[in-house]
């Protein structure tokens, strides 16, 4: 296993490293693990910081040694990935919301969130929490896990405390460089995969 973490965050960095240093020590990593016959290594590969890496085979490409770019599919991950053997890859977030359906079930996990809208038959509902993470001029910067479908109004005002100096938010980000600009008029947009 790898885990692919960015460099500039080293408090995060020294707290995953020791976090697999914890499972080795038991036993929990390594050969027959358990004295099973199941064997796994886990290694921390600190990124290299390049936004594109956030795109799965730019990311198993910097993990290789080579420039970070965006590979051409066909073939897949799962079928030839990190040094052409089948790969699969998950963000951190996605690990962890799996944990929990396995341990809580599914039916926790839906009873968050936001159901298919009735209208749209592509719409599959949005469910589970999510990390929302809230940064620039307000009162609180944060990182909140809240079910799918809060409001950027809602993480500025509740968990943010506000904009800073009394002011009012003119626009959000809602995630990425790449993503368009919500407008104070939008505040309100549902905060899931179909808002």
């Amino acid at each position: 296993g790898v885990f692919y973490i960015r460099a500039e965050y080293p408090e995060s960095v020294q707290i995953v490293q020791e976090t697999v240093e914890s499972f080795r020590s038991a036993a929990m990593l390594g050969e027959s693990i358990f004295g099973s016959n199941f064997s796994f290594e886990f290694k921390v590969i600190k990124a290299q910081g390049a936004y594109i890496c956030g795109e799965e085979t730019a990311l198993l490409s910097s993990i290789e040694g080579q420039r970070p770019e965006v590979r051409v599919r066909p073939p897949f991950p799962v079928v030839e990935g990190l040094f052409r053997k089948p790969t699969v890859v998950n963000n951190v977030e996605t690990l962890c919301c799996v944990t929990q359906i396995l341990y809580r079930g599914g039916e926790w996990f839906k009873s968050m969130g936001v159901p298919p809208d009735p209208d749209n038959p592509r719409d599959p509902g949005s469910y589970g929490p999510k990390l929302y993470c809230v940064t620039g001029h307000v009162n609180k910067p944060c990182c909140v896990e809240l079910p799918l479908g809060v409001t950027a109004r809602e993480l500025i005002e509740e968990h943010a405390g506000g904009v800073w100096k009394g002011r009012k938010a003119k626009a959000v980000v809602p995630g990425g460089i790449s993503m368009g600009f919500l407008s104070d008029k939008e505040l309100d947009t549902k905060l899931d995969f179909a808002g």
